[in-house]
């Protein structure tokens, strides 16, 4: 017969994303039954992911934040570390956490770029004649937003 040893431990505190993920998996089994197009399940699977993916974001972010405050991950917005950085910052038997410092594309601020260029007597004509050349217009921003509705 085992032992029980219920009251000898601490209990563990409860994981809010696991409960999180755990009813939106619920929700979406009882709702994907009611569902009577196969669009309307792949639109409740598109609603419950994107759910699911801002959630997975809110917890990595607040486990961003725990490995700063607990100085094992660098706060890299206030002292980034150099470009080129490949690294281990933590390693024990269980997990290893490295890091990589890549190069970010440069920002150009077109529109100081072009006052400067002017005041510097390059003609405003050419300015914009060159600006239009070389501007790409890329296809608008989809923001796709789904809800439940019912």
């Amino acid at each position: 017969m085992p032992l029980d040893d219920t009251g000898s431990r601490a209990k563990p505190k409860p994981d809010p994303h696991a409960d999180a993920r755990a009813e939106l998996d619920r929700t979406l089994a009882a709702l994907l039954a009611r569902a009577k197009t196969a669009k309307s399940r792949a639109v409740l699977a598109y609603w419950a992911s994107s759910l699911a993916c801002s959630q997975d974001e809110a917890w990595r972010g607040s486990a961003k934040k725990a490995l700063v405050a607990s100085n094992v991950l660098p706060d890299y917005t206030a002292n980034p570390l150099p470009v080129g950085t490949v690294a281990t910052i933590y390693s024990d038997p269980l997990v290893m956490l490295a890091v990589k410092v890549v190069q970010q594309a440069s920002r150009l601020n077109v529109d100081a770029f072009v006052a400067d260029l002017a005041a510097a007597g390059v003609k405003t004509a050419l300015l914009r004649k060159l600006r239009k050349r070389h501007t790409t217009d890329f296809s608008g921003a989809h923001i796709i937003t789904a809800l439940l509705t019912g």
